[in-house]
């Protein structure tokens, strides 16, 4: 019985820490787009999860495909801008997609943050 309870406890234990740390692990992409060379450091970037409203930049659970991430700008008008990338784990291509301004907070905000006004691509190194 002890070596039974011995083997869930372990169990248990080392079970525990099989996602921890994984954000640790995201790499940094160098990635040219456009002709600009722009480095995202995705360690730096706040899971879903345990974002808040004053986020700035924020990433998505990664997939095995890809990678999800975005990024908040506020405009010198007081008005918003959101940056959404995708990157191919695979093939290192980036899709980047720049949302129209918006108020944040304001009637029809969410809806113009989730449209493209602009968008990009390009190729980034690092990917894993």
């Amino acid at each position: 019985m002890k070596k039974l309870l011995g083997i869930v406890f372990l169990g248990l234990l080392l079970s525990g820490n099989v996602n921890a740390g994984w954000f640790d692990k995201l790499p940094v992409l160098a990635c040219e787009i456009d002709g600009q060379y722009i480095t995202y450091d995705l360690r730096k970037y706040t899971p879903l999860s345990k974002a808040n409203p004053n986020t700035k930049l924020l990433i998505f659970d990664p997939k095995d495909d890809e990678y999800m991430f975005y990024k908040y700008i506020k405009e010198s008008d007081g008005t918003m801008r959101n940056l959404r990338h995708t990157v191919n784990r695979y093939s290192g291509i980036i899709n980047l997609s720049v949302s129209p301004k918006y108020v944040q907070g304001q009637t029809g905000g969410l809806a113009k943050s989730l449209k493209t006004e602009v968008s990009f691509n390009g190729i980034c190194k690092g990917v894993k």
